[in-house]
């Protein structure tokens, strides 16, 4: 079976009978809440452990973020999935980039083409093409152009020529460029100018359909004022990990709590404590009984839940 160009957009053709719509088969099954969750959280997890065993700690810093973004991932995947494959719509594709990078780092898949979207090996595509679906209604793809590596700078005053025109929308450099003043310059201009350059520069080909499409961190909200009424609840799960992230950069981790919320929320680091707390009330709703679980004094206890509650981590009426 042959494989149609990759990336979370539609082929360019439709399919014929022997061809599978890899972008299809790869937004069917991996970029889905249940294989987050089910695989690639677990994934990350076991591998931070290991580049943290063997102080691999860039490695080990970017394990620890693409971890803990899994719970807004998961919560957002879904139904960017569904919105991208409506109408290639722009908020989705940041999620969907997100994912992409969670799902190399996750399968140690190497990325094929411009932007983060990994290509499966041999075997994935072997064991799910009986499962490929029809493509996607073929969509057209504004124009590019190429230019070499090396012909950056010569050939940027017509490169920028045609972007202002409108002939292209973007640039697509086809090798690695130097570090030079010279192309600096020329590939702000190609950002400045072209319609979808940005775009295209962070998420490949599929930024050419969502010119306006911006980060995933833009996707994510404040938490949102959790309720001071009925028994205390968690509202968001609680976990150790090495960290934080620059501490892991520099080698110098500590343990840390991570709030994490099923939900477009940014991860936020906490202390260790305030995690024991939030996960002991996991099985029951008084305050009294998590204090004594802990062989913490009540007051602390108390005033830690407040803080919780305030973050949006807990909710429920703090009494004694």
């Amino acid at each position: 079976m042959s494989v149609s160009q990759i990336g979370p957009f539609p082929p360019i053709d439709t399919l014929r009978e022997d061809e599978g719509d890899l972008a299809g088969m790869m937004l069917d099954e991996l970029y889905t809440r249940e294989h987050f969750e089910q695989q690639v959280r677990g994934s990350l997890h076991q591998k931070l452990g290991v580049a943290v065993q063997q102080e691999d700690w860039s490695s080990a810093a970017a394990l620890l973020q693409a971890f803990v973004d899994c719970w807004p991932v998961g919560a957002m995947i879904d139904s960017a999935r569904q919105r991208w494959a409506t109408e290639a719509h722009g908020d989705a594709l940041p999620v969907l980039g997100r994912a992409a990078n969670l799902l190399t780092l996750a399968h140690g898949w190497e990325p094929m083409g411009a932007g983060p979207w990994p290509m499966p090996d041999r075997d994935w595509i072997q064991a799910h093409e009986q499962t490929a679906r029809g493509a996607f209604k073929p969509w057209e793809l504004p124009p590019v152009t190429t230019v070499k590596a090396d012909q950056i700078v010569t050939r940027r005053a017509d490169l920028v020529r045609q972007l202002v025109g409108g002939d292209v929308h973007a640039v697509i450099v086809d090798g690695t460029p130097i570090q030079s003043p010279s192309v600096a310059l020329a590939l702000g201009e190609f950002r400045m100018e072209g319609l979808a350059q940005v775009a295209v520069d962070t998420y490949g080909l599929a930024g050419l359909l969502a010119p306006g499409a911006g980060t995933f961190s833009g996707c994510l909200r404040p938490v949102a004022d959790a309720s001071n009424d009925g028994p205390l609840r968690p509202m968001c799960d609680g976990i150790l990990l090495p960290g934080p992230v620059r501490a892991l950069r520099e080698g110098t981790p500590r343990t840390v709590g991570w709030l994490l919320w099923d939900a477009p929320i940014a991860p936020i680091p906490v202390a260790p404590t305030a995690v024991a707390v939030l996960q002991g009330f996991l099985d029951t709703t008084s305050l009294q009984k998590v204090a004594q679980t802990l062989g913490a004094p009540l007051e602390i206890v108390e005033r830690i839940v407040k803080q919780l509650v305030s973050a949006g981590a807990m909710a429920g009426e703090v009494s004694e």
